[in-house]
């Protein structure tokens, strides 16, 4: 005891010196090898008591119907329902003989192109016998070739009305250059002079100088 009273302070010196190392060697190794914290997650803002997700917006793909037109063709002659009827434009003779019920027994139908294109206000009449013709007409004017041979007018062709036939016996006229003078007139109505032939395909300034004087339009 007279050992410990007379070195006391030396004992608590040592003591003091030991707690303190203790406690400098736990914090600095013990930091060392403990791994750092985990990153913190963003966080999404919630908007009221819980969040929505943001829906991805979705395109509205709009379906574009083109609008069809009607026009209004007359039908007459040797059908089973004869009138007036409303039908698509772009249709054909045939088209609106169908809808008319079709052709009677007495039609005579070699002399009609069913294939030809329907115009508004137009007037188709079925014929029922090869004298009688077959007529398309806007109001009273003919704009197909009847059968009979109406296509000559003073000894000029009309290439309003004459056949294929007809308008080969002009020259440089082909059995194609006929067809298309027949064609031109049905797509786009009767000529209403000699020099719309120029609007016709494969007729030239030299074939239309050849055919000025031969034809007409009656």
């Amino acid at each position: 005891m007279q050992y410990i009273r007379r070195y006391w302070h030396f004992i608590v010196g040592v003591v003091c010196i030991a707690v303190l190392g203790t406690v400098y060697f736990r914090d600095n190794f013990s930091n060392a090898h403990t791994p750092p914290p985990a990153a913190e997650a963003p966080r999404t803002p919630l908007i009221g008591a819980t969040a929505t997700p943001t829906p991805t917006s979705i395109p509205i793909v709009t379906e574009i119907v083109a609008e069809t037109i009607y026009i209004q063709v007359h039908i007459e002659g040797e059908v089973l329902r004869p009138g007036v009827y409303s039908i698509a434009y772009g249709s054909r003779v045939n088209d609106l003989l169908v809808m008319a019920g079709g052709s009677t027994e007495n039609a005579y139908l070699r002399g009609i192109n069913l294939a030809a294109f329907l115009f508004d206000a137009q007037q188709i009449i079925i014929p029922s016998t090869p004298e009688e013709g077959y007529y398309s007409t806007y109001s009273t004017v003919a704009i197909s070739a009847p059968v009979q041979d109406t296509g000559i007018i003073d000894g000029r062709v009309n290439i309003n009305t004459a056949s294929e036939s007809q308008l080969t016996t002009l020259p440089g006229v082909g059995p194609a250059i006929a067809g298309n003078i027949i064609a031109h007139r049905e797509l786009n109505g009767p000529f209403s002079t000699v020099e719309e032939l120029r609007n016709v395909n494969r007729i030239g300034e030299v074939t239309m100088n050849r055919l000025r004087d031969l034809v007409t339009v009656g």
